[in-house]
């Protein structure tokens, strides 16, 4: 292998790859990255064997070839070289890696060690716009469970019926879901969780306009646009139908400025107790943010909004602003039935997404 690339573009590349990569006593390739050169690209790949990463970058080829090195030691060095082109050559499963003012010397294993990446035969294929998806998992991701106890709330629900996508996630005291709309409508219906870690890179990797193409089936899935390519087992397991504690009902609503609430919520969780509770009372033309700690004090912030009723409801205040925080827009509904039940949370201008939080139960 020997060939020519900018350090930047190559940087980028094995900094993604870097994230993917495992740490296994058995299998110490797996702290490795492959780099093949072809087709004047270089690929880079890495894998822990639950998720793995596939990137081409633009090269000047002089020869083809594969080494694999470790990730680490690489990815330091590229971040060290100072100038823009750099030059790579491998002989003998050694890399050479030069520039005008550096020369670096790693020791790698052949190729053909490197686990190969798995692909999906005949499986169900869709696309989605690049920043509408990964959009949606950034708004679901707060409410992924963080407990093994249930694994298959430990991930993103991705679920297609006819043109409709919905992607969600629950930890049983709270729930996210975004709706999405396929360009074209797809006939037969599927869904997948989607692990935890792979949907953070997913954010990570994927940006910029156009869209990423998804292939689901045999316990896998993968996602490609351009010149990168994800793939990642799913969790086991089915979803539970969280549609049916989605509140359909209510008595009372609030319409608030999205900034209003949450300056109001952070300010009144300043002395917040250990269970990180606020309480929201509203009345009319007014929302007042409470908190009271014996042992540090109370607080109480008023913010103008329409109300249709009066009452109160308490919450974890970080739960709420989870859910304030990814909504778009500037203004908030908040829909409830009583001060014990779950609570309806969207934008008032893009209701899309939707959050669903259980309150703090009065004794």
């Amino acid at each position: 292998m020997k060939i020519s690339c900018i350090k930047n573009d190559l940087t980028e590349a094995v900094l993604k790859a870097e994230r993917f990569i495992g740490k296994n006593l058995t299998l110490p390739i797996l702290m490795n990255i492959l780099l093949e050169a072809g087709d004047k690209t270089i690929t880079v790949t890495a894998t822990n064997l639950e998720m793995g990463i596939r990137e081409r970058v633009p090269c000047k080829k002089g020869s083809d070839g594969a080494v694999s090195i470790p990730a680490r030691i690489f990815s330091s060095v590229l971040q060290s070289v100072q100038d823009d082109i750099i030059s790579l050559e491998e002989k003998n499963a050694t890399l050479s890696l030069s520039s005008d003012s550096s020369h670096y010397v790693i020791h790698g294993v052949v190729a053909k060690e490197f686990p190969i990446l798995p692909s999906i035969a005949h499986g169900v294929e869709t696309s989605l716009p690049i920043e509408a998806f990964t959009s949606a998992i950034t708004q679901v991701l707060p409410a992924v469970s963080l407990s093994d106890i249930k694994p298959e709330l430990s991930g993103v629900y991705v679920s297609c019926d006819g043109g409709i996508v919905k992607v969600a996630a629950t930890d049983s005291f709270r729930l996210a879901e975004r709706t999405l709309f396929l360009k074209e409508e797809k006939k037969a219906p599927f869904s997948f969780i989607l692990p935890q870690r792979t949907a953070h890179e997913i954010v990570r990797c994927f940006s910029g306009e156009g869209d990423v193409d998804i292939v689901f089936g045999d316990n896998q899935v993968s996602f490609s646009s351009g010149p990168l390519f994800i793939i990642s087992r799913l969790i086991d397991g089915a979803y539970p139908d969280y549609q049916q504690i989605i509140p359909k009902n209510f008595s009372s609503y609030i319409h608030i400025g999205k900034n209003d609430l949450i300056s109001a919520v952070k300010g009144a969780a300043v002395v917040s107790s250990r269970l990180n509770d606020v309480t929201i009372g509203f009345d009319e033309d007014k929302v007042e943010v409470m908190s009271v700690n014996p042992e540090v004090g109370k607080t109480n912030i008023t913010k103008k909004a329409k109300v249709n009723s009066v009452g109160k409801i308490s919450f974890n205040y970080r739960y709420l602003l989870d859910g304030i925080d990814v909504i778009t827009g500037n203004k908030v509904s908040i829909g409830l039935q009583n001060e014990n039940s779950a609570v309806l949370i969207q934008g008032t201008e893009d209701q899309s997404f939707l959050y669903v939080l259980m309150p703090i139960r009065a004794m």
